[in-house]
């Protein structure tokens, strides 16, 4: 339903939104491992909650289950499995809303009645032929499943079980510290049938019991009667058990013209289909049957771009190349945002030779100019791309994929060429490559990123009121993402009767990535009201204003993403009175907490492991505690009796969350 916002990380600094897009990336890395496709709705994590009710209120129930229909109608699942029971036995409130939600979801996706709407945008009812909830981790004791999965059986194709694939897929969700072992032997599974539309036995041996999964149970899953369809489903199925059959690891190139022919009978029967669901489903055999053939050529497709980020109006070479001497290259085009342009181009030269290096020897490769929209939009996460109401992401944007968890490519390649005698179109993502001296070969996506981004030091300035005119300093950089000379000047828009030191000042950054600071003296006017007011940086080129602020989010398990926030300063000015208290920080997993301190003009002072160990802490009137921190400091650990002696004698000790371990090493100061 989510993606995870309100958790905590680990690994780094970021938190709700940004830690959603991470949190996204470590579920694809899952997904690359056990073959799933991962979907979402557009609700948001907003943290940990006891009851569904909490949950069905920040959520609404009606929105949060139009989605989930909308996935399933989408996605077109033969069975459901729904992992929560709806129930306080789930525990978290999301959980108990999700596990709710889910029999409704099943009902209605197949209602042509609910959500309407849904329709009219082309989808179309889908019945699952099974719901299932599954037994969770603690099933109470004696109660039946009716089918029991052996999770943990020994896949001799791929050399493993299941269930230790599913533990390397938690172990991706690092910033959850979700590391687990991949535990081998029997590990079973139970599933309770909650409805069925096929005869089953009880209990069942397979969760697919009942119902024709092969290429010729398509006509009989979606209805569609139309004369002749069976019988080239059929021939399409005994091309795809002769393919099998005649499959040689060390020769695959035998079944290639196998293949081709059932290439060209998934194209025959999709055309004789009816039921669109039917064609839809014959057009993912036609797929899986296309990429096969092009597997057992041993033809690789590569589009490269020579660079990762794009500023608009700007352009780029892109080299689309095909390994494999098995293909005969008809056509190749670069499917691009509207108002790109693209135009043919000469072979670059080489960027310089070693020994160690030679160059790639492409059997078929074409060259492309390729020129950014002069009005294209920086490139972020679609579901990001407007504010979001309460915990619930406004996706109306033109370029949302609903339920998906990125929007697609920016750019891909389509290279039309024969293999065996038919015509496949092979479609390749437009990318960045690059070598990394530690990690080697590293790929990025192609992202269009403003000509110059803004950055204040803070986000958040806080304003005792006064009597009297007061300064505030900012220090705001200005960033170059534009592949040659930038000037321009940077201001802050304030508001009226506010004065900033100096009024703008000038820019020249020569290349990309190059960033310069500017500091600024803002006056705050005597007897200023008490309220909220906003302070925008902006940033002038030419006649073009530039007010974004870019995150990068970037680790070395995930794609990088970028998003960006307008540069705005929240000020408060407050009735606001501090005690002159002395604060010592001890930081966890990473929190905003010590400059939020600072904000009200407490002094807050790092402390590390010789201040746990061996420092004075009477001078500090309170000690604050970071996130996780018995996970991620063992000197807060090993300190523990050092910290409750300072509050015995009168110190105050503020713990932010934290997980079992502060349990475990038995660190409360009283028995739990």
């Amino acid at each position: 339903l989510n993606r995870g916002e309100g958790g905590q990380n680990v690994i780094g600094p970021e938190l709700f939104e940004p830690l959603g897009v991470i949190r996204t990336e470590e579920l694809l890395q899952a997904r690359r491992l056990d073959g799933g496709q991962q979907m979402f709705t557009n609700v948001m994590d907003y943290g940990f909650s006891k009851t569904r009710a909490e949950a069905t209120r920040i959520w609404g129930e009606q929105p949060t289950l139009g989605e989930m229909v909308r996935a399933i109608r989408t996605f077109r699942p033969l069975v459901i499995i729904s992992r929560f029971s709806g129930t306080p036995a789930d525990g978290h409130g999301q959980h108990q809303l999700a596990g709710y939600l889910t029999p409704l979801a099943y009902k209605a996706a197949a209602d042509p009645n609910q959500f309407p709407e849904q329709i009219k945008e082309g989808l179309l009812p889908w019945q699952a032929k099974k719901l299932y909830m599954g037994q969770g981790f603690t099933a109470p004791a004696g109660e039946k499943v009716s089918v029991t999965v052996d999770t943990g059986h020994f896949d001799p194709l791929i050399g493993r079980s299941y269930a230790e694939i599913a533990s390397e897929g938690r172990s991706q969700h690092k910033t959850q510290e979700m590391g687990t072992i991949e535990r081998r032997g029997d590990q079973f599974s139970g599933e309770k049938l909650l409805d069925s539309k096929v005869k089953t036995s009880s209990p069942e041996n397979d969760i697919f019991e009942g119902i024709d999964t092969s290429i010729t149970g398509i006509a009989k899953i979606t209805d569609d009667n139309e004369a002749g369809l069976g019988d080239k489903l059929a021939a399409l199925q005994a091309t795809a058990k002769k393919a099998l059959d005649e499959y040689n690891a060390y020769s695959p190139e035998k079944i290639v013209p196998v293949l081709a022919t059932g290439v060209t009978q998934a194209r025959e029967a999709k055309d004789a289909a009816q039921d669109p669901y039917a064609k839809a489903l014959i057009a993912e055999k036609e797929q899986e049957f296309a990429h096969a053939l092009q597997l057992a050529a041993g033809v690789v497709v590569d589009a490269l771009s020579d660079t990762d980020t794009i500023v608009a109006g700007d352009s780029t070479g892109v080299s689309v190349k095909v390994f494999g001497k098995a293909a005969a290259v008809k056509n190749v085009t670069l499917n691009m945002p509207s108002g790109w342009n693209v135009e043919a181009a000469s072979e670059p030269k080489p960027a310089g030779n070693s020994f160690f290096f030679r160059a790639e020897k492409a059997d078929a490769a074409s060259y492309f100019k390729m020129t950014a929209a002069s009005n294209a939009s920086p490139t972020q996460p679609y579901w990001l791309e407007k504010p979001r109401h309460n915990f619930t992401f406004d996706w109306s944007s033109a370029d949302a994929v609903k339920n998906a968890p990125f929007q697609h490519k920016l750019v891909t390649a389509s290279v039309t060429m024969t293999i065996g005698g038919v015509d496949i179109t092979a479609v390749q993502p437009v990318e960045y490559r690059f070598a990394d001296d530690i990690r080697g070969e590293l790929r990025r996506d192609l992202n269009v990123v403003p000509l110059v981004t803004v950055a204040p030091d803070t986000n958040l300035l806080i304003v005792p009121s006064s009597s009297k005119e007061q300064k505030q300093r900012v220090v705001v950089s200005v960033t170059n993402q534009a592949p040659r000379d930038t000037k321009g000047s940077v201001s802050l828009a304030l508001p009226a009767g506010w004065k900033a030191t100096p009024a703008s000042a000038e820019f020249d950054l020569a290349k990309k990535d190059e960033k310069t600071a500017v500091v600024f003296d803002v006056s705050v006017p005597a007897g200023a009201k008490v309220g909220k007011y906003d302070v925008t940086v902006n940033a002038k080129v030419g006649g073009n204003v530039y007010d974004q602020s870019m995150q990068e989010i970037a680790y070395p398990h995930i794609q990088t993403h970028r998003r960006y926030t307008t540069a705005t300063i929240a000020t408060e000015v407050l009735d606001l009175k501090v005690a002159p208290v002395r604060v010592g920080y001890i930081m966890g997993s990473g929190d905003a907490v010590p400059a939020a301190i600072k904000r009200l003009g407490i002094p807050v002072t790092m402390l590390e492991e010789k201040d746990l160990a061996t420092g004075d802490l009477s001078r500090f009137d309170t000690i604050v505690v970071g996130v996780r921190a018995s996970q991620v400091r063992p000197d807060f650990v090993a300190n523990n009796g050092r910290l409750l002696d300072f509050v015995r004698k009168g110190g105050t000790l503020i713990v932010q969350y934290q997980q079992n371990q502060i349990i475990q090493y038995n660190m409360l100061p009283f028995a739990a």
